[in-house]
This record gives C-alpha cells, sequence and structure tokens, in this order.
C-alpha cells in the first residue's frame, strides 16, 4: 500500500512527543508507523500507547488507532543524542 505526501509527518528534530501525538489527533490520523531511534524508542512507545490509551476512557477513541513501531540504529547520533 502506498501514501501520498499528505498521509506523511515528519518531526526533527523532536523535543517532546506530546506534540506530534496531538497533532496526529487533531490531523485524523489513525493508522500510525512511528519511527525513532533504539534509544527514544522505548520512552516513545509509552507515551503514544499511554495517550491513546487515557483516550480510550473517552468513548473509546483507542480503538480506531493503529500503532506500528519501528526503531532504527543510534549510529551517527552524537553523546548527547543518546544520553539520560
Amino acid at each position: 500500500m502506498f501514501m501520498s505526501r499528505q498521509q506523511v509527518m515528519i518531526q526533527s528534530p523532536m523535543l517532546s512527543s506530546l506534540g506530534p501525538i496531538s497533532a496526529i489527533l487533531l490531523a485524523g490520523m489513525n493508522r500510525l508507523l512511528i519511527i525513532t531511534n533504539e534509544f527514544h524508542m522505548m520512552r516513545t512507545k509509552f507515551t503514544f500507547d499511554w495517550i491513546i490509551n487515557v483516550r480510550r476512557n473517552d468513548n473509546s477513541i483507542s480503538d480506531k488507532y493503529e500503532l506500528y513501531y519501528l526503531s532504527v540504529p543510534d549510529k551517527g547520533l552524537s553523546a548527547g543524542a543518546v544520553s539520560v
């Protein structure tokens, strides 16, 4: 399945996961492939899953979303980009 450029949201660099999640919810996107580096994946997945599940209590909105995650290697990132 191909998608148009309008169906792709690129956020880079990202300082917070909350901004993109809000934009996704407002834009009506419901089938998501979230791509980030290995270092940030656990936090990103937790944040997306948590926001969608919090919304579940409001008319089962989470049933409308399909979330997929893809992590890419940290290769090429500075030490500061992959530190706590």
